[in-house]
Parts: C-alpha cells; sequence; structure tokens
C-alpha cells in the first residue's frame, strides 16, 4: 500500500499570518485582553485631552462625566454596540467631542446589529439638524474642510471601514462553515465506503472462505465415518473438528465486520483454545496464570491472546514435539505475557531466515501496537525460540 503525501501547501499566506490567526501565542492572547481593558481609558484621556487643548480650558464636572460615561460604554462595544452609539452622541452634544461616535459608527458597520441602518442615518443627521456641535478637531484647527463635512469624517468614513472590516469576516466565517461542511461530507462518504467494503468483506469471507472450510469439514466427517483405519478415523476427526472452528471463527469475524460496534461482541479465547488443541494432540504444553487476561479490557486482550496463540502455534508448526511454557504475570502496571519453545529432539540449530515465512507475528504487533502494546521475538542459540508481549494492565 503506496504511503498517502500530505498535501502540499496552496495558500500564499506567511507562516507569521497563520501562526497569529490558528494559533496565536499565550503572550499575544493577553496582550488582546489587557488592550480590551485599557483602550477605552486611552481614548477616554486623549478624548479629554484634546477637548481641553481645542477649548483652550478644561472640560466641566458635566462633561468629564459625558466622557467618563462615553469612555465605560465602549467595554460593551462588541456585545451591545447601540450602547457606546447613544452615548458617544450625548458625549458629542455635550463636548463636541465625536471621537466615540467614529468608534461606534465603526463597530455598528462592522457588527450590524437589529437596527443598525437606523442608528448610523441618525449619527449622519444630528450635526446638519444642529443637535451637536462642530466636531473638536473643527475648533482647533486641524481640519481645513467644511464645517459640513463633520458627517463624512466623523460618521461615513467610519462606517465604510467597518463595513469593509464586517463583509471580510462574515467571508472567512461563510468560507469556513463551507469548508467544515465540506469536510463533513467527506468524512460521512469516507465512512460510508467503508461500510460497504467491510459488507463486500463479510460477504466474500462468508461466500468463500466459509463455504470452503464447511466442505472440508462434511468430506473429513465423512471419511472419519467411512474408513477402517483407526489412525485415519482420529486424523479426519481432527480435521473435521479443526474445520468446525475455523467456520465458528469465520462467523465471528463476519461479524465483526458486519457489525455496528465490533468492539462490542465478545472476544474469543484464542489462546486458550489453542493451548487446549495442542494438548489434545499429544503435544506438551505448560502454562501459568492465564487468568489475569480476563482483567484487561476485551481490545488489548484480544490482541494478547492473538500474539499468545500466534507464538503457540508458530512452535509447534516449526518443531513438533517441543516443549512450550506460557507465562502471563503483571508487573507494576504492565502485563507480560511469554511464550517460550525449546528446540525439538534431534532439531538442528535454527537458520539466520527462521521465523520470517509468514505474517502472524508482524500483524499481532501491529494489533498489540493499536494498544499501546510491544511484541519481542528471537531464537535462541540451542534452537528454541521466544516471544514476550507487554501491554498496559
Amino acid at each position: 500500500m503506496c504511503p498517502i503525501a500530505a498535501p502540499a501547501r496552496t495558500d500564499d499566506a506567511p507562516r507569521w499570518a497563520s501562526l497569529l490567526l490558528e494559533a496565536p501565542p499565550d503572550r499575544l492572547v493577553r496582550a488582546r485582553s489587557w488592550a480590551r481593558l485599557l483602550l477605552p481609558v486611552l481614548v477616554t484621556a486623549y478624548s479629554v485631552a484634546y477637548d481641553a487643548r481645542s477649548a483652550h480650558e478644561l472640560p466641566d464636572a458635566v462633561q468629564l462625566v459625558a466622557f467618563a460615561a462615553a469612555g465605560a460604554s465602549l467595554w460593551a462595544v462588541r456585545r451591545a454596540p447601540l450602547v457606546p452609539t447613544t452615548a458617544g452622541l450625548a458625549c458629542w452634544a455635550l463636548t463636541g467631542s465625536c471621537t466615540y461616535v467614529m468608534i461606534a459608527a465603526w463597530v455598528v458597520a462592522d457588527r450590524r446589529p437589529r437596527g443598525w441602518w437606523a442608528a448610523l442615518l441618525v449619527l449622519l443627521a444630528v450635526h446638519p439638524l444642529g443637535i451637536v456641535p462642530d466636531p473638536c478637531a473643527y475648533r482647533a484647527g486641524h481640519v481645513t474642510l467644511p464645517e459640513a463635512t463633520a458627517p463624512l469624517l466623523g460618521v461615513a468614513l467610519p462606517a465604510a471601514l467597518g463595513t469593509v472590516t464586517g463583509e471580510a469576516r462574515r467571508l472567512v466565517a461563510a468560507r469556513e462553515r463551507r469548508l467544515r461542511h465540506e469536510i463533513a461530507l467527506a468524512t460521512a462518504l469516507v465512512a460510508t465506503a467503508t461500510i460497504e467494503e467491510r459488507l463486500r468483506m463479510s460477504r466474500e469471507m462468508h461466500d468463500l472462505v466459509g463455504r470452503g472450510l464447511s466442505r472440508i469439514a462434511l468430506h473429513t466427517a465423512a471419511i472419519e465415518a467411512t474408513t477402517a483405519e483407526p489412525r485415519t478415523a482420529e486424523l479426519a476427526a481432527r480435521a473435521s473438528d479443526a474445520a468446525a472452528r475455523a467456520v465458528e471463527d469465520v462467523r465471528h469475524v463476519v461479524g465483526l465486520l458486519r457489525g455496528p460496534d465490533p468492539s462490542a461482541r465478545a472476544v474469543p479465547r484464542l489462546l486458550r483454545d489453542e493451548i487446549a488443541e495442542a494438548r489434545e494432540r499429544g503435544h506438551v504444553v505448560r502454562s501459568s496464570g492465564l487468568a489475569a487476561l480476563d482483567a484487561l479490557a476485551d481490545p488489548a486482550r484480544a490482541a494478547v491472546e492473538a500474539a499468545g496463540s500466534e507464538a503457540v502455534h508458530n512452535a509447534l508448526k516449526h518443531a513438533p514435539g517441543c516443549t512450550v511454557e506460557v507465562v502471563v504475570r503483571r508487573e507494576d502496571d504492565r502485563l507480560r505475557l511469554c511464550v517460550t519453545s525449546g528446540p525439538a529432539p534431534g532439531a538442528a540449530p535454527p537458520s539466520p531466515a527462521a521465523g520470517r515465512g509468514g505474517h502472524g507475528l508482524a500483524i499481532a504487533a501491529e494489533r498489540l501496537a493499536a494498544v499501546e502494546g510491544t511484541l519481542e521475538a528471537w531464537s535462541a542459540a540451542d534452537g528454541g525460540f521466544e516471544v514476550v508481549v507487554e501491554v498496559p494492565a
């Protein structure tokens, strides 16, 4: 199976921009929080100082209260934009400072709360109607444009800026929603394809493997019933029993493939079945501590049972007549399974290529890795073999 390459980056955004947008550092997050707290205070201090410079005198008590109320309203500018709009308009009428109105116009156009267009119309009309005085910038001589342009500079331009930023933010949010929808759709398609593939595999396994094993069981049973040779009848009975157990295993796998929740199904006792079958065939298999396997969760127990069964099967397959020892014990927070087999009587020392013929242990190692387990196997110099399995207990 070919590895899937990571998708190439298609955007041209600089790395720092992606970092700030996707995973801003903690320092930046804290700086934003402090900025939100301090900005209204700084804006109020600037507005008071600028008004005093324009009027050539300090604001009176009423004006100071208006400045303070308008500044405090900025803390609610994102949650309730109409609150600072009203407070900013009152401050403009009492002090001639339109700083808060500029901020309110920008936020109202950006957030678009209920009645946002009516609020902007009111802000645009108050100066032509004479409800508010000329802004401080005109009185201080910092603006050379006609005083009739005050609604343009104080309301229209900030509102235009707010419209641009708001539309950009909404466009990004809409694109993100679309991408999330596409990801969810792709995930659903993958899940559907996976279910269909599992159903196809279950049908193939049932029709091909299951039926083939059933025929083997029938033929061996027929041989057992018709032969006159005791040894042939014994071997036929063993083959029939093995085929019948294999049919049950196939049914179990088919159920796993077709079931909605394979993890909820019972885990077969593969290792203990393998040991019992080996003893029935006359092999010497010693075991201890197998009851400790029952304390494991089903996924871990299934992986350990499969690995132990594969180790016992391999030992008896490659060295018939050897003695196999299976030991299970718990060590601290891990459970350890050791399968040790001695050399078969008259067997030659193992070759360097021993144990490379099949994929059983490799598959067992993969299953153990899925439950944070490990598998180690090595050949001894005297021809024996040892497999050690560990999983979290």
